[in-house]
């Protein structure tokens, strides 16, 4: 399926990483797509987007959602299912050639 210029950037970002902070994805989306006012609202719909598709298909979640409690508050990073690691770099490399 077609994602959105975010949609691929988390993935980006994921598969790049393997693990990245919900700050991580906020600053990401924020230079890249010129949108500061870019939040963590707007990085839950990319997130659930994406994991409402996946489900759709039928297949192992991509990622994993995990939330960890600091002094800070609340911290929430993505880790992404190994399984798709070089299946997610491969599309994302060949969509980049292709546009």
């Amino acid at each position: 399926a077609e994602r959105s210029v975010a949609q691929r950037l988390f993935l980006t970002l994921l598969a790049e990483k393997g693990i990245i902070r919900e700050e991580e994805v906020l600053d990401g989306l924020r230079c890249n797509i010129g949108s500061p006012e870019y939040g963590k609202r707007e990085v839950a719909v990319v997130v659930a987007s994406i994991n409402l598709n996946v489900r759709k298909l039928g297949k192992e979640p991509l990622f994993r959602i995990r939330r960890e409690i600091t002094d800070s508050g609340l911290v929430r990073s993505y880790e992404l299912n190994p399984k798709y690691r070089d299946v997610i770099r491969r599309i994302l490399r060949f969509r980049q050639q292709h546009t």
